[in-house]
């Protein structure tokens, strides 16, 4: 059975982030920032730092999220599309071939891209 993790992880909001930064400029201590806010300690440390650290003109947006990039360009995702509406009996195996799309793709792969697209498939 997996553990229940210790906190709720989310991302702090830019407001959020500006409060602390406010407080952390009007000279209140980190213990007093927490306090305040009610986020943990640590979490304010990084937040500061980062602004501190941030030569960017918005200093309380975040990063894009990192990830892998998608298996399919708009193109090829719009071509499989295409071909699903023409052939609508055809099985996901043969909709995931290299002609349909451009590259090879799995069953699921092809699955979710139908998904997404509204086009259901057995």
């Amino acid at each position: 059975m997996p553990s229940k993790p210790k906190t709720s992880r989310r991302e702090t909001t830019p407001i959020e982030q500006a409060i602390i930064w406010a407080y952390h400029c009007d000279g209140l201590t980190y213990s007093q920032i927490v306090e305040a806010t009610g986020h943990l300690k640590s979490t304010i440390a990084t937040i500061v730092q980062r602004i501190k650290k941030s030569t960017a003109s918005d200093k309380f947006s975040s990063k894009n999220q990192s990830g892998t990039p998608p298996k399919v360009d708009p193109r090829g995702e719009r071509a499989l599309l295409r071909h699903a509406d023409q052939n609508p009996r055809e099985p996901l195996a043969t909709l995931g071939t290299p002609s349909k799309s451009g590259i090879q793709l799995s069953r699921k792969t092809v699955r979710e891209i139908l998904k997404r697209n509204g086009k259901a498939r057995r």
